[in-house]
């Protein structure tokens, strides 16, 4: 495809240089028909235009540091603002006012009621837990980890009665 449109670029009434062969597509599609060549060029563009506009949508992690380099994960990595990898969802972690307490705050893009957040530890791992109670979030919770190696929060958000779906979330002050 891309040897078709560049032989359209350069010979566009069908002009051919000697000695270079060309493949029967080219030779029909520049010679026989030039709207459909156009055509095909303009399709060609317009996807490239589309494929990029999504690839600019969802957001990436920007690290990748190697496991055996990564530090041991800790409560004071979740602190900080964060944006879900999807976009639109915002979480808000800080220290609470006690020893080992945690303070969330979430927003779509409004505040949305934080019922609870707490850090638990699971198979050696620091988790974020936290449970949202609003109209149209009836329990809807969070599970994260801190994953040092992309330095993202990555887990699950679970509605009540539904399956929990993957999610990670970028640092917004890195």
């Amino acid at each position: 495809l891309c040897r078709l449109i560049f032989d359209e670029l350069l010979h566009p009434l069908g002009g051919r240089e000697e000695g270079v062969v060309y493949s029967p597509l080219a030779i029909r599609f520049s010679s026989a028909h030039p709207r459909r060549m156009r055509l095909l060029v303009y399709v060609a563009l317009l996807g490239l235009m589309i494929g990029s506009l999504q690839g600019q949508q969802a957001q990436e992690p920007k690290f990748d540091i190697s496991p055996s380099i990564a530090k041991i994960p800790e409560p004071a990595d979740f602190f900080g603002t964060w944006l879900r990898g999807d976009g639109g969802y915002r979480i808000e972690v800080a220290r609470g006012t006690t020893e080992g307490s945690v303070v969330v705050q979430y927003f779509n893009p409004d505040p949305i009621n934080v019922e609870s957040a707490t850090f638990s530890v699971a198979d050696g791992e620091v988790l974020l837990n936290f449970v949202l109670r609003d109209t149209g979030y009836p329990g809807s919770f969070y599970e994260l980890v801190f994953l040092s190696e992309r330095r993202i929060l990555l887990g699950s958000y679970t509605r009540p009665g539904a399956e929990p779906s993957q999610v990670y979330f970028l640092n917004q002050g890195e």
